[in-house]
């Protein structure tokens, strides 16, 4: 097994295995969001509606991803699908960051207070593994 293949399916192990966790992790921050919406009066339906659709939906794409990955570990002919994947998975990374750093900003600017850097702390690490996916999709591809 070359190790591009070994690449793309322990990254699309990884992927599934670490989403799941942040499934349950999404469970946890709604629910540290409605106690703070209680606790601070605001109206973060809104802010609510954001978490929920953005965290189902990366959970289901990040699930769609990894199970195309182990799918097609070894499959040179199908791998371009894993890499555009990869890319679209790439890109809802850093869009879904940019846009919790927006929501952070509110909340803080509402409750008073400044945002902390360990967002981006979270965003590196979490950037790893659909890199990695996406080359070693690239690689099998080229083969």
């Amino acid at each position: 097994m070359p190790l591009e293949s070994k690449r793309l399916k322990v990254s699309s192990i990884l992927l599934l295995i670490f989403n799941t966790i942040g499934f349950f992790m999404l469970i946890v921050q709604l629910a540290q969001l409605g106690r703070l919406t209680h606790v601070s009066e605001l109206d973060m339906s809104g802010l609510v509606a954001f978490v929920v659709i953005s965290g189902l939906g990366g959970v289901v794409f990040n699930y769609i991803v990894g199970g195309f990955g182990l799918k097609y570990w070894n499959v040179p002919e199908k791998a371009h699908i894993c890499f555009y994947l990869g890319i679209a998975l790439i890109i809802f990374h850093i869009a879904t960051y940019v846009a919790g750093l927006i929501v952070v900003a509110n909340i803080t600017a509402r409750l008073g207070g400044s945002p902390t850097s360990s967002g981006f702390f979270n965003f590196a690490i979490g950037f790893i593994l659909p890199i990695i996916y996406t080359t070693g999709a690239a690689k099998i591809k080229e083969r």
